[in-house]
């Protein structure tokens, strides 16, 4: 037998939106890449952006 789980549609809404701002994030963080100048500052964008891909990466 199969059971079917439904989910509130806020928790839905709730990690789309996540996701969503993960992404923007992203692309924000390349858009700083792209103008990046000093080590320091990359090593800063590459932690932030590990930090988002592990976001998304999450099941």
């Amino acid at each position: 037998m199969i059971k079917v789980v439904s989910f509130p549609t806020s928790f839905l809404s709730h990690c789309w939106m996540n996701l969503e701002k993960q992404h923007s994030k992203l692309l924000k963080l390349q858009a700083k890449a792209d103008a990046c100048t000093s080590r320091k500052e990359a090593l800063k964008i590459l932690k932030k952006s590990d930090k988002a891909i592990n976001k998304l990466s999450k099941p």
